[in-house]
């Protein structure tokens, strides 16, 4: 699981890494909980991986997989109650 915050610029490193073990055809339930500049990613409530993520425009979310292939279903964006 990777929390990419380039904002952008490919040639800037500015990712976090955890790794997450998944099973082929197994679903994974992931979590993501933005609060200010705080980022917190969820899978399975088992595996977190938190960072700050700055300046990042409205509307900015993407998923992606590398080394396989991967269908993501029911996403769901919601603003949290303070």
């Amino acid at each position: 699981m990777i929390l990419d915050r380039r904002n952008g610029n490919l040639n800037a490193i500015f990712a976090m890494e955890r790794p997450l073990e998944i099973k082929s055809n197994r679903p994974v339930r992931l979590k993501i909980v933005g609060s200010g500049s705080i980022a917190a990613v969820y899978a399975d409530d088992a595996v977190a991986l938190t960072g700050r993520v700055y300046n990042r425009g409205t509307g900015t979310l993407g998923l992606y997989v590398t080394e396989g292939e991967a269908s993501f279903s029911n996403v769901k964006i919601k603003k949290m109650d303070r």
